[in-house]
């Protein structure tokens, strides 16, 4: 039973991942939020090509539109979660890029987000950290359990409970 409670919660976990990541899709933004992220700058790109993906892709749920688009420096890059669609093929849009992480710089494009964009998108990335690492860890007393018995399991559970009483 143990070990069947902790394929549940693993499995829960990678769902728990999923169904996040489709909710922060609905973001249209760079993934720059608030004060912490980085500056935002508007660029003029070209879009080349669009394609339909789905029902399961980039760990996200639904049908999306990922574009392939011309940098103004002359790179390309793509666009995901439906910022832009195949009306747009051919067209010179208006998008903002952030990029994260200098010198190495990751840049993301997006559309220009509103701040309750931002504390949405910011939310979800915490939650669903927050909610993946409580499911692995819930996963791991259950792993402890299964290997070494409730015995072993309820020792170790007193053992740690101490420790941290003596640690303060």
């Amino acid at each position: 039973m143990k070990l069947f409670r902790l394929v549940v919660l693993l499995a829960a976990a990678y769902l728990s991942t999923i169904a996040v990541n489709t909710l922060v899709a609905f973001y249209p933004g760079t993934g720059s939020v608030g004060a912490q992220g980085p500056d935002e700058r508007a660029v003029h790109v070209r879009v080349e090509s669009c394609e339909r993906v789905g029902p399961l892709h980039d760990r996200r749920l639904g049908f999306w539109w990922v574009c392939r688009v011309r940098l103004p420096e002359g790179g390309q890059a793509e666009v995901d979660r439906s910022i832009l669609t195949k009306a747009d093929v051919d067209k010179t849009v208006e998008l903002h890029e952030a990029c994260f992480d200098p010198p190495e710089a990751h840049c993301n494009l997006g559309k220009e987000a509103s701040a309750g964009g931002q504390i949405y998108a910011g939310v979800l990335y915490y939650l669903g950290w927050f909610l993946f690492i409580g499911l692995l860890l819930w996963a791991f007393t259950c792993l402890l359990a299964a290997v070494g018995g409730a015995s072993r399991f309820v020792g170790f559970i007193d053992w740690w409970q101490r420790k941290i009483v003596r640690g303060r």
